[in-house]
C-alpha cells in the first residue's frame, strides 16, 4: 500500500478521537448539573438549604406533624427564591429533594413524616 494511504488513515483516525474527545465532554458537562448547575454549584446550595432549613423551621414548626406539609410547602417556596437569587436553574422535583433531605438530616421530623408530608407539596 502507498505511504498516502497510511497517512490518510492516521489522519482519519486522529480527527475521529479528537471529534468523539469534544462529543464526549460537551455530553458530560450538560449532564454534569441540574439545569446547567456544576457540582459545586449544587454543593454550595445544599449548604444554605441546610442553613435555610433551620431557620425557617425554627420560626415555623413547632414539632406538630399535621402541621408537616404546610411548612414543607412554605420551606420548598423559599429554597425555589434563593435558587433564583443565585441564578440556578432547579426544578421542583430538586427543590422537594433538597427540603426534605434537610429537614430529616437536621433531625426535625420522622424520614417517614417528611417522606408524607413532601408528597402532598405541589
Amino acid at each position: 500500500m502507498p505511504t498516502w494511504f497510511w497517512i490518510l488513515i492516521a489522519f482519519v483516525v486522529v480527527v475521529d478521537v479528537i471529534v468523539t474527545a469534544f462529543i464526549i465532554k460537551r455530553t458530560l458537562a450538560k449532564r454534569a448539573g441540574l439545569g446547567g448547575v456544576g457540582f459545586a454549584g449544587l454543593a454550595r446550595f445544599a449548604k444554605l438549604a441546610g442553613e435555610e432549613t433551620k431557620m425557617y423551621l425554627g420560626s415555623n414548626y413547632g414539632g406538630d406533624p399535621a402541621s408537616l406539609p404546610g411548612v414543607m410547602q412554605g420551606l420548598v417556596d423559599r429554597l425555589s427564591q434563593r435558587a433564583t437569587e443565585q441564578g440556578l436553574t432547579l426544578d421542583r422535583a430538586t427543590l422537594k429533594q433538597f427540603a426534605a433531605t434537610a429537614v430529616i438530616s437536621i433531625k426535625a421530623a420522622k424520614a417517614n413524616e417528611v417522606q408524607a408530608a413532601i408528597q402532598s407539596v405541589a
